[in-house]
């Protein structure tokens, strides 16, 4: 979130928003307050979820695809993890997780990428 409104846009569903009260220009304000932060901590969840339903469909990858999908899941799972640490707010600042993080994503599910099951 804090990357698109540096460019002055809200990539976040105008519903999601809504249900809890906000609008666009409220995360162009840069509210980071309890109903910002459970907006995103909801779409957080929703992602976790989606990625944890795709993982068994890495068995069916051939070692090449598998290698740079998982890889590329890996990371960005690291960046929900950040999102995390920092209590859910991606609206007063960027979320970049450091690359000794991602790295650290990358090595420990690594073996689980290689023989994926359903638990991720």
């Amino acid at each position: 979130v804090g990357e698109d409104l540096e460019t002055g846009r809200v990539y976040l569903p105008a519903d999601e928003l809504a249900q809890n009260g906000l609008t666009a220009e409220d995360i162009l304000a840069r509210r980071a307050d309890a109903p910002v932060r459970a907006v995103i901590e909801r779409l957080s969840g929703y992602a976790r979820d989606l990625y944890r339903q795709a993982w068994p469909g890495f068995a069916l990858l051939s070692g090449t695809g598998r290698a740079a999908v998982g890889m590329g899941t890996l990371v960005f799972r690291s960046y929900l993890d950040e999102l995390e640490r920092r209590r859910f707010d991606s609206v007063t600042a960027a979320i970049k997780p450091s690359g000794v993080r991602r790295l650290w994503a990358i090595a420990t599910n690594w073996p689980a990428l290689m023989v994926p099951d359903k638990t991720r």
